[in-house]
């Protein structure tokens, strides 16, 4: 009996240890959104990232584009097969829903199924949206919902994961709705339901206002926070998913949608604006990223306040992320304690993104500057990771 008591005793322990260290965590948060990754890894004892090994480690979402479907590109089935065992599930882009609620666009490739099957991975594609006269429409609705259900059915899909985009405000009604149902008729044959969303701090117009964040998280298993492009395609130059914003989106979600629910959005990519004032620009991979800057003989410069990689050439601006910055935030989802992350999209990174990933993921810990960054990271300009990493 006394045996049993210690042991018991034991696990209470650990257990309150977790959750203080959670906590404060989560108390410091409420900082201003500067104020993170140095003073958070200074201020905590290491215990609490030895405490975080006890836990399981936040799942690892990927998703996938077919080589075909990138010109130019590699796609993602070179990188799916490298890194299947860091993977729970895979999502890949191959279903639309069109205005009426029916499938506009199935590439569904069968050697990925099967590939996916064999290495124990769970796919759940992910469904777009043409439009939103699917959810503004009582009738296309219901078709919507009949495609959802019949997609997740396939014998060899885990479930689906909604990613409607680009939503009117007065989407947000049949939006929740169609989530809501669908959920419950995919629980009642065992499969998961996915919905991507819109950060909310931080991002101008009416393109959030869609999500119900509350409603949403009852009523699905993934709710992938997009936390990416802050700066984008047609608009000004700047990082693409800052640090401080990343945290200030996820701290708003957590507000609302179970912690276990919550999937941080990476994203393993940046942009190349071809005007320093702003406008179109080019969406780099990481390794594009780094070939272009040792194409024109620059160094990549890290920049401290967002934390993400960056530099210019000929008129040119890039920003984008590189495995350190994706470090930083994938152990902050480590640390908040969060159901996992989604990685967008497999076939983007660099050579050691997965591995530095991972172990971020693994241990909480804040991954260390680069030798050097740290000295002049204030100034904004060191090589962080070097143009070859």
């Amino acid at each position: 009996m006394s045996r049993r008591w210690l042991t018991s005793a034991a696990y209470l322990v650990v257990i309150l240890f977790f959750g203080l260290s959670v906590l404060g965590v989560v108390g410091r948060a409420s900082a201003p959104p500067g104020a993170v990754r140095a003073s958070e890894a200074a201020s905590t004892p290491p215990y609490v990232y030895a405490l975080y090994r006890l836990f399981p480690r936040p799942r690892v979402t990927g998703f996938y584009e077919n080589d075909a479907s990138t010109p130019g590109g590699t796609g993602s089935y070179a990188s799916f097969v490298a890194h299947a065992r860091s993977l729970n599930v895979l999502s890949p882009l191959w279903y639309a829903i069109g205005p009426t609620g029916e499938v506009a666009r199935d590439r569904s490739q069968p050697l990925v199924i099967r590939k996916a099957k064999a290495a124990g991975v769970a796919l759940m594609p992910l469904v777009t949206n043409l439009g939103s006269n699917m959810l503004t429409s009582p009738g296309p609705r219901a078709a919507a919902v009949r495609s959802l259900v019949r997609i997740a059915s396939h014998p060899g899909y885990r479930g689906v994961i909604i990613d409607f985009e680009l939503l009117p405000p007065s989407a947000r009604p049949g939006l929740t709705a169609l989530v809501d149902e669908v959920y419950y008729r995919l629980h009642a044959t065992g499969r998961r339901l996915g919905v991507a969303v819109f950060p909310k701090v931080g991002v101008p117009g009416t393109l959030p206002l869609a999500y119900d964040y509350r409603n949403l998280g009852r009523h699905a298993d993934e709710v992938v926070l997009m936390a990416y492009d802050a700066h984008y395609d047609g608009g000004p130059p700047g990082p693409v998913a800052p640090f401080p914003w990343v945290k200030a989106n996820l701290l708003y979600a957590l507000r609302f949608i179970p912690r276990s629910r919550v999937y941080l959005g990476l994203g393993f990519y940046g942009y190349d604006w071809s005007d320093p004032t702003g406008g179109s620009a080019v969406t780099l991979s990481m390794p594009e990223a780094y070939a272009r800057a040792r194409a024109n003989g620059v160094p990549v410069l890290w920049d401290a306040a967002s934390g993400e990689g960056h530099y210019r050439y000929a008129g040119h601006v890039v920003w984008f992320e590189t495995p350190h910055s994706l470090a930083e935030k994938a152990s902050m989802a480590r640390r908040y304690a969060v159901g996992g992350v989604a990685i967008w999209r497999l076939g983007f990174e660099a050579p050691g993104t997965w591995d530095t990933v991972m172990r971020a993921l693994a241990t909480g810990r804040p991954p260390t500057l680069p030798r050097g960054a740290a000295e002049t990271a204030a100034g904004g300009g060191v090589v962080a990771g070097g143009a070859g990493a």
